[in-house]
């Protein structure tokens, strides 16, 4: 089991030292008398109250907390653990101002304290001579009196100023101005106590001073490499619970803590992969689920990956808070739902033809794919679905469906190549070669019916009308004056202007969206013309 297993934001709450007001350095009797004192109270119907702590959890521990401090007390392991995360008392009977402080409420008077002793297991770790630690060490394994008491001071500052700026942090209820402070400081504590040899040199002198053979200097080597990560997982799990709870900013804050932290950046990385791994969990279950109600109904498909990409935005938006830009965590799940959406789109647009649906889908999985591998495949795929689009849709009126009988087949021609073949009439003789296409351009039976040329007949017969007209006029000048003159030759230019009208829309096919369909702009940009051969030839 790892040695800081269930480690997490409430180490300091449930400290057990914390809890029963008990010293790291209590003995198996100071247990012992306490657990008594305990259950006589318990048995005389008083609520359990623990000795005075040095510094007092923020709400009163009840009976089962209490009970489960004791049993922790109990279990080397445990109370190593609990050990390291709480104070540390002066060596040798020295007096202790800091703690002294601490008892009295002046966090800040400890923390001063601390900070000016600080800098003697700075200068005590370079020195591994009789006055420095690793003397002091030795003699105190020896059980000697030791001979720089100030070496040993810094070494426990160094570890107790951690302790309390991270107990402060942890203890705040909401992450402002001062909390914020407090986790920059109890980050770099951390980093400097995990740095210091000292430190953890004393705390293999506790695991010999306990004596129980479940805990060996084995122990505290494993808990000096599983330091760094344990107490960024803190900060990594906080983070996705604020996101969690739409604390979007005291999430990214806490993800800035751990990158601005000085720990090894695969650390921090490997401390927010555990706290979004069940984040990732639920991610992976929503692709396969995707995928495997498009492959039980194809014709679902559009479904499943609306879903998909609706349900993973936000899992993916929490992702990119915690991982930068080209993260492989942060890419693999992002190419993931793009590779999913493209797995139920393939099926359902080719059970159903819908192409609109799949384009609009495929538009959607484009921005997530992250590594261009994916990013292509989506492309081409949304570039085929764009394709068949465009010859589902009449290209003339942009919304009706295309009916393929009635097609505009658009000619062109392309490659000329003029070549000379003989002489004649002391000239050459040039002939020359090309190449034809046709393009079905898509159009619809409205289209196809606005376009069709008029019939010739009508406008003849309007033109043979009007001229009628105009010659009844004049026998009407003669017969009844030039009013009724007038009113003949009127009607006949307005039946004539109407027929010219009508002559002059003879249908035919516009231009502009035969030239801007897809396959016919290309051959244009190819150096192809639009017709069936060139002009001039012959």
């Amino acid at each position: 089991m790892p040695v800081f297993d269930g480690v997490g934001p409430g180490l300091y709450r449930e400290n057990a030292f914390r809890i029963t007001g008990l010293a790291v350095d209590a003995t198996p009797r100071d247990i012992r008398r306490s657990a008594e004192r305990l259950r006589v109270m318990e048995k005389v119907g008083l609520a359990a109250s623990p000795g005075p702590s040095v510094l007092p959890p923020p709400r009163p521990p009840d009976e089962t907390v209490v009970q489960r401090a004791m049993q922790r007390l109990r279990d080397p392991g445990a109370r190593l653990v609990d050990e390291l995360f709480w104070f540390w008392p002066a060596p040798n009977g020295t007096p202790d101002d800091a703690m002294a402080a601490l008892r009295g409420g002046d966090l800040d008077a400890a923390e001063r304290e601390w900070s000016r002793l600080r800098p003697a297991a700075e200068h005590g770790d370079a020195d591994d001579g009789p006055g420095g630690m690793g003397g002091l060490l030795a003699a105190l394994r020896g059980g000697d009196t030791p001979s720089s008491p100030d070496a040993l001071a810094g070494a426990v500052a160094v570890h107790n100023l951690a302790v309390l700026a991270h107990t402060r942090a942890l203890d705040a209820d909401e992450l402002d101005d001062g909390s914020r402070d407090q986790w920059e400081r109890a980050l770099a504590h951390w980093r400097d106590a995990h740095a210091t040899d000292a430190v953890w040199e004393l705390l293999e002198e506790r695991v010999r001073r306990i004596d129980d053979p479940r805990l060996t200097p084995a122990t505290v080597r494993e808990m000096r490499a599983a330091l760094p990560t344990t107490l960024l997982s803190i900060n990594a799990g906080l983070a996705v619970r604020a996101y969690h709870d739409d604390r979007t900013d005291d999430a990214a804050e806490h993800v800035a803590l751990m990158r601005g932290s000085g720990f090894d950046g695969a650390l921090i990385d490997d401390a927010l992969r555990g706290a979004v791994e069940p984040d990732l969990a639920r991610l992976r279950a929503m692709c396969d689920d995707a995928e495997r109600a498009a492959d039980a109904d194809p014709a679902t498909g559009d479904q499943a990956a609306t879903r998909l990409l609706d349900r993973s935005a936000p899992l993916l938006t929490m992702l990119a808070f915690a991982f930068p830009e080209r993260h492989p965590v942060l890419q693999g799940a992002a190419d993931d739902v793009a590779l999913k959406v493209l797995r139920c789109v393939v099926p359902f647009v080719t059970e159903t033809g819908r192409w609109d649906a799949g384009v609009d889908l495929l538009e959607r999985a484009v921005p997530l794919a992250a590594t261009p591998a994916t990013k292509d495949r989506i492309r081409e795929n949304l570039d085929r679905a764009r394709d068949q689009l465009q010859y589902l849709t009449c290209q003339f009126c942009e919304q009706n469906p295309a009916d393929d009988a009635c097609a505009y087949e658009q000619k062109l021609y392309g490659e000329v190549e003029p070549s000379v073949v003989g002489w004649a009439d002391g000239g050459p003789q040039i002939q020359v070669t090309w190449r034809t296409a046709t393009v079905r351009v898509p159009r619809c039976a409205s289209c196809m019916a606005a376009h069709a040329p008029k019939s010739p007949t009508a406008p003849r017969l309007g033109c043979a009308g009007t001229l009628l007209i105009l010659a009844l006029s004049i026998p009407a000048f003669a017969a009844a004056g030039p009013g009724l003159g007038f009113g003949v030759i009127g009607i006949g230019l307005i039946g004539g202007f109407f027929t010219l009208a009508a002559s002059g829309s003879q249908g035919g096919v516009p231009q502009q969206p035969v030239q801007a369909f897809e396959p016919v702009r290309y051959l244009i940009a190819q150096g192809w013309r639009l017709g069936e051969r060139p002009p001039n030839l012959g």
